[in-house]
């Protein structure tokens, strides 16, 4: 029985219309140029509610795609797929309690049938970092926001991108 190797020998990728989707560079690097991705922030101030609230993200450091929705704080599927997210932010004085969500088309997320994503819930005096990710099956046209309730004293703190954002990417 004989072995055989082959090789396939590209540079890029295309679509039929000639939009690069996969680049091979020399040293065998692999880019994907039009992956959707984003990582946002707010740098306004601090804030805290008792009441639900969405989380108003107001700076794109990256916005692959512009799928990213600033005006409406919300990250809008472009294709169907699995798609990883994480959230996080300083929070301060939270001595009664702190929640944080993500929010699918509208609603809580929380089925674990469709997700492995987690929520966060705060209680602690002093500052605490904390982070919630997941990976999500989003249709095209789907969307994720972020909401949080604060049972009373505390806030995040809304300065600059080392102290609250939110990240994410096509996985495929």
């Amino acid at each position: 029985s004989s072995n055989y190797m082959s090789n396939l020998l590209v540079q890029n990728i295309k679509h039929t219309n000639g939009t690069t989707a996969q680049t091979v560079d020399s040293s065998g690097r692999v880019t994907l140029p039009n992956v959707p991705c984003f990582h946002v922030y707010n740098d306004d101030t601090n804030f805290s509610s008792t009441s639900l609230s969405k989380w108003t993200p107001n700076v794109a450091v990256v916005n692959n795609g512009d799928h990213f929705d600033l005006s409406n704080n919300r990250f809008v599927a472009p294709v169907a797929g699995h798609y990883h997210m994480a959230w996080s932010a300083l929070f301060r004085n939270v001595t009664s309690g702190f929640r944080v969500w993500w929010y699918k088309n509208g609603g809580i997320y929380t089925n674990p049938s469709d997700t492995a994503a987690s929520d966060i819930y705060v209680n602690v005096s002093g500052q605490v970092m904390a982070t919630m990710t997941g990976v999500f099956n989003l249709g095209a046209s789907d969307y994720v926001e972020v909401y949080y309730q604060s049972s009373g004293a505390g806030d995040i703190y809304g300065d600059d991108n080392m102290h609250n954002g939110w990240t994410g990417h096509l996985i495929g």
